[in-house]
């Protein structure tokens, strides 16, 4: 089943506020859809925002690595 988050839950997991959860929306070009569901609600699916911060964690990894050598 899939399970969708609401942005305050999104937030929540990415360990961000509210605010800046809209901010990476907006701006970051890898951030997961969101998903309108009407004119006030939106979610975001639970296993694309895992995803996202698979990706980042890994490029963040790789970019203390390079500046390691």
């Amino acid at each position: 089943m899939v399970k969708n988050l609401r942005p305050r839950e999104a937030a929540d997991a990415l360990g961000v506020g509210l605010s800046t959860f809209w901010l990476k929306a907006k701006t970051d070009p890898d951030f997961p859809p969101l998903i309108k569901l009407g004119p006030k609600a939106t979610v975001v699916r639970e296993a694309d925002l895992a995803a996202y911060v698979d990706k980042k964690a890994k490029a963040s990894a790789e970019e203390r690595a390079a500046l390691r050598a």
